[in-house]
């Protein structure tokens, strides 16, 4: 039903790129005979919220919080290592080596997709190319977590060898989801903190999500 974020165990947070295949699987067990079972509208909101009270970046959360026995998802990762870590730790999961920018998967294939930490790493053009091809297998919501957001009207860009460190512009990204959403919530994760919980301080101004309806 949702997709999940890949473990970041021993890698590189750079490349992680999540997508998740549709199926909800309640049972009375797991929610007692005379509990109400979650929609699965309900139980991606649940994801949305713990994906910003907690704004790491692997599926741990899933796990922790007892939401993994109700979702059929995969991850994908560029990195090998990555997925090894992943498949160790998750094995009722299936994750996959693959490309944010080639993603091996039919049109709409998923109905959710969660990913966070990529765009900022990647060049502008492929950040567009990426956004693309999630919005392409994706059917429902995207859930996008940045790191290095900025509310000016330019990216800034800043190249490190083969790899990048950019500060992305929160209107420019958002015009861009625009080609493929028909609706766009961004929450500033400093803001939400402070605004639902009374956290004082979050440890990273520049974080933000992004939830994309397609």
């Amino acid at each position: 039903m949702v997709l999940s974020s890949m473990s970041a165990a021993g890698g590189d947070a750079v490349r992680r790129k999540i997508t998740a295949r549709s199926q909800i699987e309640c049972s009375d067990r797991a929610y007692g005979s005379h509990s109400r079972k979650p929609s699965e509208i309900q139980i991606f909101h649940r994801l949305k919220s713990l994906f910003n009270r907690h704004n790491n970046s692997d599926c741990r959360f899933i796990e922790t919080f007892g939401i993994a026995r109700l979702l059929d998802y995969m991850g994908f990762d560029l990195c090998d290592k990555n997925v090894h870590n992943a498949r160790q730790m998750f094995s009722r999961a299936r994750f996959e080596v693959g490309n944010v920018l080639e993603i091996d998967a039919d049109d709409k294939t998923f109905d959710y997709c969660f990913v966070h930490d990529l765009f900022e790493h990647l060049s502008i053009e492929a950040t567009e190319a990426a956004i693309s091809e999630l919005c392409r297998v994706t059917r429902r919501d995207i859930c996008a977590g940045f790191f290095n957001m900025h509310a000016g009207g330019e990216h800034i860009v800043k190249a490190v060898g083969d790899y990048h460190w950019n500060a992305l512009s929160v209107p420019r990204t958002k015009a861009f989801f625009e080609r493929y959403a028909s609706k766009i919530q961004i929450i500033h994760i400093d803001e939400f903190l402070t605004s639902k919980f009374g956290c004082e301080d979050a440890h990273n101004k520049g974080a933000y999500t992004f939830v994309v309806s397609l």
